[in-house]
């Protein structure tokens, strides 16, 4: 079975995918991959933005670090956003090239991705999944107002981001999955998904143990997106300012 990384921004579904993929049974790294911690030694020693000594350090740090992670695991994620632009594609590629089979998966509506970062970071919470969750999450959602500039920003960052992969997914190295296809799809819909994500890694559940893990996608105990956005204080304002209806 081909290794296999999930790739994603924050908020765009990699929990619950990567959650599929170890009820499937594939060997997973314990902990979420978080490569932040690993550009942190280099902070003080290099300027990021300024010196390119200072990105191919990190960047060949990082792939070690993973390297390591694949050698005893056959799957792990990736949150896009967590480390610097320029060194995503490096590890994508590196991933490529090592027989990683790499599905990247994003929501495609950004301003919903906007939204779901801006309350993720104000909560302290990933959503309705986390512990003492859905009670807390949503109590403190509907106290939250989201200024809309700062959307704004956050959605030019999600542009900006999408750029790094763009040529990857055209080059047909990754599976681009869109996080709507598995989580407000109708079952047609997502079954056809799920079918080419097995294609795509080359694995072959029975059916019993398929169906269970694709409980992943539709939880019970989650709350709608719609509900959610419906407790933020200014969403008429956010519908409004971008010409959409959320509720």
């Amino acid at each position: 079975m081909h290794k296999i990384a999930i790739c994603g921004n924050h908020r765009s579904g990699t929990n619950s995918l990567y959650d599929f993929f170890v009820d499937l049974g594939v060997t997973s790294v314990p902990e979420p991959f978080h490569p932040r911690k690993w550009k942190e030694p280099y902070d003080e020693k290099y300027d990021w933005d300024a010196d390119l000594a200072g990105r191919t350090a990190i960047s060949d740090h990082i792939v070690e670090e993973v390297a390591k992670l694949y050698d005893d695991h056959q799957a792990m994620k990736h949150l896009w956003n967590h480390i610097p632009d320029q060194v995503n594609r490096w590890l994508i590629q590196w991933l490529v090239s090592h027989g990683v089979k790499v599905i990247h998966i994003e929501r495609a509506n950004r301003l919903a991705q906007a939204i779901s970062w801006k309350l993720a970071g104000e909560t302290g919470m990933w959503g309705t999944d986390d512990p003492g969750a859905p009670e807390e999450y949503l109590e403190k959602c509907a106290s939250i107002h989201i200024d809309v500039e700062a959307l704004k920003q956050r959605m030019t960052e999600i542009e900006v981001q999408e750029c790094d992969y763009k040529q990857l997914l055209a080059e047909g190295y990754l599976l681009s999955v869109k996080h709507e296809q598995l989580y407000s799809a109708a079952p047609p819909q997502v079954e056809d998904t799920v079918r080419k994500m097995l294609q795509f890694t080359e694995l072959d559940p029975a059916a019993g143990q398929l169906r269970s893990a694709m409980e992943c996608f539709h939880p019970s105990h989650k709350q709608t997106t719609t509900s959610v956005y419906a407790l933020i204080p200014n969403i008429a304002e956010i519908e409004a300012t971008f010409g959409v209806k959320l509720t």
